[in-house]
Parts: structure tokens; sequence; C-alpha cells
């Protein structure tokens, strides 16, 4: 089978990917707004000039720092600010090899990294801020992840992005096979699905809702939205030009179907025609029975104190409350912080 037949469609969104970042690299249509995630899109290519870079940062920003706050430096510099980039140079090898192993180990490492990173600075929501990193976690079957941040104690959450509220309350339902909360979760929904919506966000929670209904024909069609829909997000912070070639949410909550439904129901979900879709990957999932995944990218020397954070057991979200009247639940970001360095072998946990 040739190289084309194998990626599909996936090639031709590849390439203009590659045809872009050459344009951007060679100083072409650059745009200052743009600067720091389109420089790492076209930057990094090869582990060399990665370790090499991230190193002269370390030195700087973590080494500088009193020993009780290395830590949280660590938090915040790289698994807060380049946690993204490491997705995607991850993810142009896993491409460039073609390898779903490869793939699958990115983003396993690139999920703990990113998820780690803005845990630890925290965002004024309750546990709704995870959704989107729980749909990522699925993508790499890591459910100790995706558990970690929507665990069943919190109950349902409440302060947040009403698209994240309702895929949040949805998925934590299925997931922990809770029926009084995938009650109130679903009516809740439904109701906001009924106005007008972004085709990203409604595909998500659309699809969770089919898996509800147990209409496998709507949860396919969610899929392909879902793909469809990443492509139409424009700014390069929320989605980089790479992540629109492998639209990694619709394999999360395809991999999540498969990790909550019998067999049966989830063999009735077709994988979406979408040059988004990598159903090589799909299959590769199945057919190992979702493996769990690993480190793509063992830090060398000083870095490898990453790689502690990144195997660390995921701690369990936690909620605070804000003083001051009318104060809502947010994350505690700070407990949080200090868990995870604890476990990872590390210490001083706030920056």
């Amino acid at each position: 089978m040739s190289e084309r037949d194998k990626m599909g469609g996936f090639l031709d969104l590849y390439r203009e990917y590659n045809d872009e970042g050459a344009r951007i690299k060679a100083g072409e249509a650059r745009h200052e707004h743009k600067g720091a995630i389109e420089r790492h899109e076209a930057g990094y290519m090869t582990r060399d000039e990665l370790a090499e870079d991230w190193g002269r940062i370390f030195d700087e920003y973590v080494a500088t720092k009193p020993a009780d706050r290395r830590a949280g430096a660590l938090l915040a510099h790289f698994c807060g600010a380049r946690a993204r980039p490491l997705y995607i140079f991850g993810l142009r090898e896993a491409f460039m090899a073609w390898d779903m192993r490869h793939l699958l180990n990115v983003i396993h490492q690139s999920s703990r990294c990113m998820s780690a990173g803005k845990r630890a600075l925290g965002s004024g929501c309750d546990h709704s801020a995870n959704f989107m990193r729980a749909a990522l976690a699925f993508a790499a079957n890591d459910a100790a992840l995706a558990k970690a941040l929507l665990p069943r104690e919190l109950g349902p959450a409440k302060n947040g992005h009403p698209a994240c509220k309702a895929g949040a309350n949805l998925m934590m339902s299925l997931m922990h096979g809770d029926g009084a909360m995938l009650e109130t979760s679903r009516e809740a929904a439904v109701r906001w699905m009924s106005a007008k919506r972004p085709v990203f966000e409604k595909s998500m929670v659309g699809f969770l809702l089919a898996l509800c209904a147990n209409d496998m024909p709507g949860a396919s069609e969610c899929l392909k939205r879902l793909c469809e829909g990443t492509r139409k997000i424009a700014d390069p912070a929320e989605m980089s030009r790479l992540e629109k070639c492998f639209c990694g949410y619709a394999h999360g909550l395809y991999n999540f179907a498969g990790a909550v439904l019998p067999a049966a129901d989830f063999g009735r979900i077709e994988p979406p025609d979408d040059k988004g879709f990598i159903k090589e990957f799909a299959r590769w999932n199945v057919e190992n029975g979702f493996p769990g995944g690993d480190l793509y990218f063992a830090m060398p020397g000083r870095l490898a104190s990453l790689d502690a954070i990144a195997r660390a057991d995921p701690p369990a979200e936690k909620l605070r409350k804000a003083s001051g009247a009318g104060a809502k639940f947010d994350t505690d970001h700070r407990a949080f912080s200090d868990e995870l360095t604890a476990r990872a072998g590390l210490s001083g946990g706030n920056a």
C-alpha cells in the first residue's frame, strides 16, 4: 500500500501545514500576535534543538529560583507555557514516521503536561474547566487522568463555560455510571443544545447526548461535525495548524465511547470520513484493546524532572470556595501543585 493510500486525506492537510510552516520559517507572512505559536510550530525540527532551547529556559527561569520554588517554576514555564509546543512537535514526529504507538505516546505525555500546567495556574472555574482536557486524555486511553480531572466526588459542575459544564457533567455521568447525575445532566444539556451554538462545542456535547440516547448514527455524525468544526477555529492560540490536521478531541470521544459502551453498541459508531480523523489510529486502538500510553520523549539531564511530573499518578481535582459574598467554588490550584510535585518526588509546588 502506498503512502498516499495509507495516509488518505490527512496527507493533503499535512502538506498544507508544511507549506505554511515553511513560509513562516522563511519570515514571510509573519504576524506578531501569533508569534509564539507559529515559531514553535515551525521551530523545533529536531529533539536536540528542543532540548537545547528548553535547557536554556530551565537555566534562566527555574534553576535561578530558590530550591523551595523550583518545582512551581517548572510547572509554570514548561507544563504551562511549553506543553503545547511539545505536543505539536510530537505530532510532527509521529506523522513523519506514521507510527500509531508513537502518536499514542505523544498524546499521553503532552496531555498530562498540558493539563498539569493549566491546573497549576487555576481558572476561576470549577472542574468544568477540565472537560476538554479529559476528552484529549481519552485519545491516549488515559482513564486515570480523565477520572482525576472529573472525579465523581465533586458532583455536577456548576461554575464555568456553559458548553464545558454540559460536556463535563455528561462525561462524568457516563464515566462513573451515575444514573441520577445522568438524568439531570442530560436535561440541562438538551436545553443548552436548543439554542444556536458553535459547531465545535455543539458537536462535543451532542456526541455525549447521542451516547446517552443510544443513537449511534447521531454520535457518528457528531464526530464528523467535530472534525469540521476544529478546522474553523481561527485563533492559533486555541488550535494550531497541525492540531487542525489531527482532531485529537474526536479521537478522544471515540475512545471514550469504547470505554463506556458495550462492545456491540460501540461497534455501531462509524469513524468519520474526514481528513482530520486518522482511521488507522482508531483501528489500531480498537485492535490493541485501547492500550495505555507512555512517554514519547524522555527529557535529558536537568529536564528529567519533567518526566517525573508526566509519570506521576495525577491528583484528583479539588475545589475551594473563594472569599466574599456570592463567591463560587473553583479549582484549588495550590493544593494541586503541592500534591503533584510531592507525588513526582519534587519540592516547592507553588512558584
